[in-house]
């Protein structure tokens, strides 16, 4: 059996929980106007350098795939 553990650091872990949480709050289906600010929100962090230092990705590239997933 060839199994593979791959521990992340407790910094990898806070920033991989951020962007999930930032994805789920973006492609949420709620029209109220709580759920419109997270999705702001979100979008906002996803262009911002913030998102690039933390995880080195193209925030524009990530919510194009996210919009596909709302789709």
């Amino acid at each position: 059996m060839n199994t593979r553990v791959i521990w992340n650091s407790p910094c990898e872990t806070l920033v991989e929980g951020i962007c999930r949480q930032a994805a789920k709050d973006y492609i949420s289906k709620g029209k109220s106007s709580v759920a419109k600010y997270w999705r702001d929100d979100a979008r906002q962090f996803f262009l911002s350098g913030w998102f690039e230092f933390l995880t080195g990705l193209d925030g524009r590239t990530i919510l194009d795939k996210l919009d596909e997933m709302k789709k």
